[in-house]
């Protein structure tokens, strides 16, 4: 089975135009993916940035909040309460 080419498009002017317009259909989808792809692979950067900056922020508020307490434990001149086993050292029971 064979298609005929209309006589309309036979011209040379109409491939002309149908090339161009071809052409620029594929730059426009060409340009557009790689604008978004872009914008996925920047925001998703940013994203994992993020998440590690939270990570040691909370791990920086942990320690400081160890070390506070660890200086608070050792400075204590109370008197010494019973030890409490579940925390494996001796605490005291307030």
């Amino acid at each position: 089975m064979k298609f005929r080419i209309p006589s309309l498009l036979k011209s040379d002017k109409t491939k002309a135009t149908l090339k161009q317009f071809l052409l620029s259909l594929l730059a426009t989808t060409f340009s557009i993916a790689l604008t978004f792809g872009t914008a996925a692979v920047i925001d998703h950067h940013k994203k994992q940035e993020a998440k590690r900056e939270i990570v040691m922020m909370v791990m920086y508020d942990m320690y400081n909040s160890l070390e506070a307490i660890e200086e608070v434990d050792s400075t204590d001149t109370s008197v010494d309460a019973p030890a409490t086993p579940a925390f494996g050292r001796h605490h005291k029971v307030f």
